[in-house]
């Protein structure tokens, strides 16, 4: 569980730094996460101008996205990691 929690912390500030010709993440929910959680899976919601306009991927094989949702608001973008 913390080699998992390590990786799920070094993606989450790695895409908070994340900065694609002028796009930036301003946001992402939840900021953090704990260990010991018995649910595998998270729900990330990312804001940042035009965010949806993207496509968030991982090369870490640990994680993996199982979900890309898009809303109305060009500016959030939800997905799900296992």
């Amino acid at each position: 569980m913390k080699h998992t929690f390590y990786h799920l912390s070094l993606f989450i500030f790695c895409l908070s730094t994340l900065t694609i010709s002028a796009q930036n993440i301003d946001r992402i929910e939840p900021p953090f996460w704990w260990t010991g959680m018995e649910n595998t899976h998270l729900q990330l919601m990312v804001y940042g101008d035009d965010i949806s306009k993207l496509l968030p991927s991982i090369s870490d094989k640990s994680i993996t996205i199982i979900e890309v949702q898009k809303t109305e608001n060009p500016n959030y973008l939800w997905f799900k990691i296992t």
